[in-house]
């Protein structure tokens, strides 16, 4: 939608670009574009011409038009305790940008705000009333994005555009992906993030907590697979290696955490581009690593502090892509502690859960995350999958090369990730 901006042409974005109102002509700037004017046309298909240019006045509700709505007065971050539905009177603050109040210009029920934590800019649109007053009046689908929706599912019915983020799309992409991680003993969350966001086509911070829910499960799951088949003697083993990771992992998931929430978005796709170009480094070496670990010192202290400032590290690049980590923690606990890669495996496992949890912690306020809560289905069903992929993979371990099959993996996650995140302007 670009109401008062001339769009550019955005047809090869998708199968089906649909543009909503003004600014938008069907086959030279958007695919289909959809009517929005009031009137006996809204709502229309449009798959040749323009849509009516913005008419500027909005239509009446008890006698009020544009004085039911209210802009910003400066821009800044949107802070409110209120929701669509509740009565306000004129003159009420309702909302606060920065040191500055936000007043109903009038009594009724707030018929749109925007929600709480938001980035607005100054002149936008922050709030609507309705003066009638009547919360009911203000629930469900009013007339006209109900019309909007019909005129929308009928460009996609006529094109027979199915949608992207089916059960079963997601539970095949989430077994593929453990698949080919689990061949070489890892979980595969850094191939889903780009996948979620140039497959599924979920915001960047929305892919970031749907990979670390989908993480969350596969690893509770896999340690305690693991756990019952090793015991808790390699715990006890390397106990001071895993509460230094442990403790460090915790500090940097919690710092990546706000980082994700604080940054710019067009910054955290470089920022996940470049993070996802280093794991694809550490992959590629992943085949390499000896299967029998060597202990860097002797020294406990230093052992202690170097298994911290590591696991800050890991904890900041797991939770600023949503992964468990273990691409990083198993060489660390290799080649830092002594441990074989069998038990470094269940070791990582043991440090990503609680790093995991306090991801989701950090990132759990998020519009984001309020978002993504929409689709448990989709993370429901990736999340099976995940687990079925991962089991079959771990029985496949051996049947390629691992340093050739490590190699190939680090190149396709090299690719995919400067194509979803390094072109982002």
């Amino acid at each position: 939608m670009r109401k008062r901006e001339q769009p550019e042409p955005q047809r090869d974005l998708a199968p089906l670009v649909i543009g909503l109102g003004p600014n938008f002509a069907a086959g030279v700037n958007a695919d289909v574009a959809i009517e929005t004017e009031w009137g006996d046309e809204l709502g229309a298909v449009l798959w040749s011409g323009r849509t009516h240019d913005l008419a500027g006045e909005p239509q009446e509700i008890a006698g009020h038009a544009r004085d039911r709505y209210v802009y910003a007065p400066v821009g800044g971050v949107f802070r409110t305790s209120f929701n669509v539905g509740d009565v306000i009177t004129a003159g009420q603050v309702v909302a606060r940008i920065g040191d500055t109040a936000v007043y109903a210009p009038l009594s009724g029920c707030l018929r749109g705000i925007t929600h709480d934590g938001a980035q607005v800019a100054n002149g936008a649109k922050v709030l609507e009333v309705d003066p009638r007053g009547a919360p009911e009046a203000v629930r469900g689908v009013g007339e006209r994005p109900r019309r909007i929706a019909e005129g929308v599912l009928k460009a996609l019915n006529a094109k027979g555009v199915q949608p992207v983020r089916g059960a079963g799309k997601s539970f095949s992409v989430g077994a593929l992906i453990a698949l080919l991680g689990g061949l070489i003993g890892l979980g595969g969350a850094e191939f889903r993030l780009p996948a979620l966001v140039r497959l599924f086509r979920f915001d960047v911070r929305e892919a970031i907590v749907i990979n670390v829910l989908v993480s969350l499960v596969t690893v509770a799951a896999a340690l305690l697979f693991r756990a019952g088949l090793q015991g808790a003697a390699p715990f006890f083993l390397y106990f001071d290696g895993v509460v230094a990771l442990v403790l460090g992992s915790l500090i940097g998931a919690f710092i990546g955490g706000g980082l994700v929430a604080r940054l710019d978005t067009h910054v955290l796709y470089r920022m996940v581009a470049g993070l996802l170009v280093v794991l694809a480094i550490v992959m590629a070496a992943h085949g390499f690593l000896p299967h029998e670990g060597t202990q860097l010192t002797e020294n406990r202290p230093l052992l202690f502090v170097l298994g911290s400032v590591c696991g800050v590290g890991i904890g900041m690049v797991g939770s600023m892509l949503g992964v468990a980590g273990g691409e990083l923690l198993i060489p660390v606990l290799v080649l830092l502690y002594g441990a074989d890669i069998k038990t470094a495996g269940t070791l990582a496992l043991s440090v990503s859960l609680p790093m995991l949890l306090v991801t989701v912690a950090r990132l759990r306020r998020l519009p984001a995350a309020r978002a993504a809560a929409g689709h448990s289905g989709f993370v429901a069903s990736m999340a099976v999958g995940s687990l079925t992929g991962a089991f079959v993979g771990s029985m496949l371990v051996g049947v390629a090369p691992e340093q050739l099959l490590s190699i190939a993996l680090a190149v396709i996650l090299l690719i995919s990730a400067l194509k979803t995140f390094g072109r982002r302007r």
